[in-house]
C-alpha cells in the first residue's frame, strides 16, 4: 500500500535518481497509473523496468496521455480543418504514418515491452495535439497513481519521463491525497485535469485513440519476443484488448467461433499465418469453460503442438487469457506430477478448469495417454499444426473421450497421404473456417508483396537422372493403388525432389542474385536437403551467400542447439546477421516478422510447405513495406525437349508441377502481370496453350 512507502515531498536528479526513490516503489503497490507526457522514450522504459514488470504482474490498468511533436505543415492540415471529426482524421493519419518513426526511435527491449503493454491492455494509449488556442506540442509531465485502497499520488514538474530528464537538472514534486487536506485537493485537481483530457473535453487539446490499424502495428512488436512480464493466473476471461465495444473478437473469427459451437464444439480452423487462429481457438475454449461454468461442471484443455518453441508461444497466450497452463515437454519429471495433482484438485472443489500444453512426442508417450485415458470430466483436445495428427504413429493416439475438438491449420490436408488426411477430418469433423493467405492480405494482417520465378535449367546430367527416376515412379505408381504411396514410392519421389531442389544452375542463379542484392538484411534462404558429392547443399549455399558474396550468414537447423538457434533469431531480428540458411526449421511457428527478402532455392510439391514459407516472409513489421519472394523454378532445357513421347510427357508433367506453385503464388502477388509473361512463354514452348 501507498501508506507504507517513505516518499519525499519532491526530489531532484542532480542528487536522487526518481525511478528508484519514486517510480519503482509505487508502481510496485499501483493499480491504476494515468500519466501524461510531451515524450516517452527507451531510457525512461528501462529505468522503470521493475516497476512496469510488478505493475503488469498485478495486472494494473495504465492510462498513457503523449505528446506527439508535429512539422508546421501537420498542425495546419489539422487546424484548417473545420469539423472536430476532420480535425481527428488529420491527426490520426499523420500519427499512423510516422508510427514506425516513433517506434523505431525506442530501443529494441523498450518497444518490445511497450508493445506487450499495449497488446495485453495493460496500457490504453492515447495521443494528444494542441489545437485552437495553442499551438506546439502537448508538453505535460504529471501522473496519478492509486492503490487498492484508493489512496492516490500524484506528481507534477520538469521531469518528462524520458533518459535525458534524468541527466538534467529536474524537479518533481509529489502529492499524496492521505497525508493532509491540501494533498487530497491537489490529487483531485491532477486527477480532473487528466481526466478531462482523456476525454477530449479539453477546448484546446485534440485526444486520439490510434486507429485499430495503427495498434495493430505497434502490436505486431509483440510477435519478435516473449513477454518480458508474467501474468497472474486467474479466473480465465476473454482479454478485454481483443474485444470491441460489444464484447466481439474480429468478425471472421467470431464466425468461427459460431460455425464451431453449431457443429457441437467440433471442426478444423483453416487459417493463414498471422490470421489469429491461437487466439481464436483459445477464446472459443474460454467460452466453452464459461458455458460449463453455468452449469457448475468442469473442464480440461489439453493443447498439443509440435515444437518446443510453438508450446512456449501458446503457454504465453494462454497467460493473455489468464490460464495458467502445465507445459508437458522437456522429461517427465518437469510435468508429470504437476499434471496429476492439478487433476486430482479438478476433481475435488479447488479448481474448474485445467489447461495442459504438450508437444507431440510427449502426446504419444505411454505416461501422456495413460493420463488421458483417465479423464473423466468435459475434455477439449486443441491441436495446433493440425496435419502433424495424421501421422499414422500418432493419429491411432486421439483420445476419443475428448468430445470437444478443435484442429489448426493453415492447410490440414496431408500431401501424397489420402488415409492421414481422412483421419483428420474423421476425428475433427469439417473446416469452420477456410481464411487464407489473400483473405489475410486484403485484411491488412500480412503485408503485399513481389513474386519473381527464376527459372533453372537442369544440366544434362541432373536431366538424365529426372527421367530415370521419373520412369521408376510410374511403374510403381502403375503397379499400386493410386491412393496408396508405398514406401518405395515415397522414396523414388524424394529422390528427384532433391534433385531439382539442389541443380547447379539454382546456385548459379543464385549467386548471381545476392550479388546484385542492395537490401541484405533481413533475407531468409530456403535450401534442399540434397547431398552431392559428400557436401551438403545448404553447407554450399552457406558457403555461397557468406564467402563469395560476402553476406553475413547463419545456419539454420536442427544440428543447432536451441541456445544457438535463440542466438541466430535475435542477431537476424537486430540486423547482426544479413540472413539465415535453412531447410526445415522454419517452416512452422517461428515468427521473424522483419524477413523482408525470401530465395526459395528449394521447395516440395507439399502444398502446404510454399503456403508456410510465403506466410513466413509477409508477417506485417512496422516499416517493411512490400516483402520479395524468389522462386527457384527447376526445368529442362527448353530449346532441348526430349524427342520420344514418354520422355517429352515427363518433361511437360515437371514443369507443370512447377507452374502449379508459380500461379498459386503469383496471382495475389502486386506484379502479376511481370510472372504472366514467364508464364506464357514456357507454356508456349511446351504446348501448354493449345498452340
Amino acid at each position: 500500500m501507498f501508506e507504507e512507502i517513505d516518499l519525499p515531498l519532491s526530489i531532484n536528479t542532480s542528487s536522487e535518481d526518481p525511478s528508484a526513490i519514486f517510480f519503482d516503489p509505487v508502481l510496485k503497490s499501483a493499480v491504476t497509473y494515468d500519466v501524461g507526457v510531451g515524450y516517452f522514450t527507451s531510457g525512461w522504459i528501462a529505468d522503470t523496468a521493475q516497476g512496469i514488470s510488478q505493475f503488469a504482474r498485478s495486472r494494473g490498468k495504465a492510462r498513457w496521455v503523449v505528446g506527439h511533436e508535429l512539422q508546421e505543415k501537420d498542425l495546419d492540415s489539422i487546424v484548417n480543418s473545420k469539423a472536430v471529426a476532420d480535425k481527428e482524421f488529420q491527426a490520426k493519419r499523420i500519427f499512423e504514418e510516422e508510427v514506425a518513426q516513433v517506434f523505431s526511435a525506442l530501443k529494441e527491449d523498450a518497444r518490445l515491452a511497450l508493445a506487450w503493454l499495449i497488446r495485453d491492455g495493460i496500457v490504453e494509449l492515447k495521443v494528444a495535439v494542441p489545437t485552437n488556442k495553442l499551438s506546439g506540442i502537448y508538453h505535460a509531465k504529471n501522473g496519478i497513481f492509486t492503490d487498492e485502497a484508493g489512496n492516490d499520488i500524484a506528481f507534477s514538474g520538469s521531469y518528462n519521463l524520458t533518459a535525458r530528464a534524468s541527466s538534467n537538472w529536474e524537479t518533481i514534486d509529489i502529492y499524496r491525497s492521505w497525508t493532509s487536506e491540501e494533498g487530497r485537493q491537489r490529487c483531485e485537481k491532477k486527477k480532473h485535469e487528466f481526466e478531462s483530457i482523456w476525454q477530449g473535453k479539453d477546448p484546446n487539446l485534440l485526444t486520439f485513440t490510434p486507429t485499430s490499424k495503427t495498434l495493430d502495428r505497434i502490436k505486431a512488436y509483440a510477435t519478435t519476443g516473449s513477454r518480458p512480464y508474467s501474468l497472474p493466473s486467474g479466473r480465465p476471461a476473454i482479454p478485454q484488448a481483443i474485444q470491441d465495444d460489444e464484447g466481439q473478437i474480429r468478425g471472421y473469427q467470431e464466425k468461427a467461433i459460431k460455425a464451431w459451437f453449431a457443429q457441437n464444439g467440433q471442426g478444423l480452423f483453416c487459417m493463414a499465418t498471422g490470421a489469429g487462429k491461437t487466439i481464436t481457438a483459445l477464446t472459443a475454449a474460454t467460452r466453452l469453460l464459461d458455458y460449463f461454468r453455468t452449469q457448475q461442471a468442469k473442464l480440461i484443455i489439453v493443447i498439443t503442438v509440435p515444437y518446443v518453441h510453438l508450446a512456449e508461444q501458446w503457454a504465453d497466450e494462454a497467460a493473455f487469457f489468464g490460464y495458467d497452463a502445465i507445459k508437458c515437454y522437456g522429461g517427465k519429471d518437469k510435468w508429470l506430477g504437476a499434471l496429476q495433482s492439478a487433476y486430482n484438485q479438478l476433481l475435488s472443489v479447488d479448481r474448474d478448469h485445467l489447461v495442459a500444453i504438450a508437444v507431440n512426442d510427449t502426446f504419444k508417450n505411454s505416461q501422456f495417454q495413460s493420463f488421458l485415458d483417465g479423464v473423466r470430466t468435459n475434455f477439449l483436445l486443441v491441436s495446433d499444426e493440425v496435419h502433424n495428427m495424421g501421422a499414422e504413429n500418432i493419429a491411432q493416439k486421439l483420445p476419443q473421450k475428448a468430445r470437444f475438438r478443435i484442429g489448426l491449420s493453415a492447410t490440414p490436408i496431408r500431401h501424397n497421404d489420402p488415409f492421414g488426411t481422412k483421419a483428420i477430418f474423421d476425428y475433427f469433423g469439417e473446416p469452420v473456417i477456410e481464411f487464407d493467405i489473400k483473405d489475410a492480405i486484403d485484411a491488412g494482417f500480412l503485408c503485399k508483396y513481389n513474386y519473381y520465378p527464376i527459372v533453372c535449367e537442369l544440366d544434362p546430367e541432373e536431366l538424365d537422372e529426372y527421367i530415370r527416376l521419373s520412369k521408376r515412379i510410374a511403374r510403381l505408381m502403375a503397379m499400386g493403388d493410386k491412393d496408396d504411396f508405398s514406401t518405395s514410392l515415397k522414396l523414388e519421389l524424394i529422390k528427384r525432389a532433391k534433385l531439382t531442389g539442389s541443380s547447379a544452375d539454382k546456385k548459379r542463379k543464385l549467386k548471381q542474385l545476392l550479388n546484385d542484392s542492395q537490401d541484405r538484411q533481413h533475407t531468409l534462404i530456403y535450401s534442399s536437403e540434397a547431398i552431392n558429392d559428400g557436401e551438403r547443399d545448404i553447407d554450399r549455399i552457406v558457403q555461397i551467400a557468406g564467402r563469395d558474396c560476402q553476406w553475413r550468414v547463419a545456419k539454420f537447423t536442427a544440428e543447432e542447439s536451441k541456445e544457438q538457434r535463440a542466438e541466430i533469431l535475435g542477431s537476424f531480428k537486430a540486423g547482426d546477421i544479413d540472413a539465415i540458411v535453412a531447410i526445415k526449421c522454419l517452416d512452422e511457428g517461428v515468427d521473424i516478422p522483419q524477413t523482408k527478402t525470401a530465395y526459395i532455392v528449394a521447395s516440395s510439391t507439399n502444398p502446404r510447405q510454399f503456403i508456410q514459407r510465403r506466410g513466413r516472409v509477409l508477417r506485417q513489421y512496422d516499416g517493411k513495406g512490400f516483402a520479395a519472394i524468389y522462386d527457384f523454378i527447376a526445368i529442362p532445357p527448353l530449346d532441348k525437349l526430349g524427342e520420344d513421347e514418354e520422355t517429352f510427357n515427363i518433361e511437360k508433367n515437371m514443369v507443370e508441377r512447377e507452374l502449379e506453385r508459380i500461379v498459386e503464388f503469383a496471382e495475389i502477388s502486386e506484379n502479376y502481370g511481370h510472372t504472366l509473361s514467364t508464364l506464357r512463354e514456357i507454356r508456349k514452348k511446351l504446348k501448354l496453350l493449345g498452340a
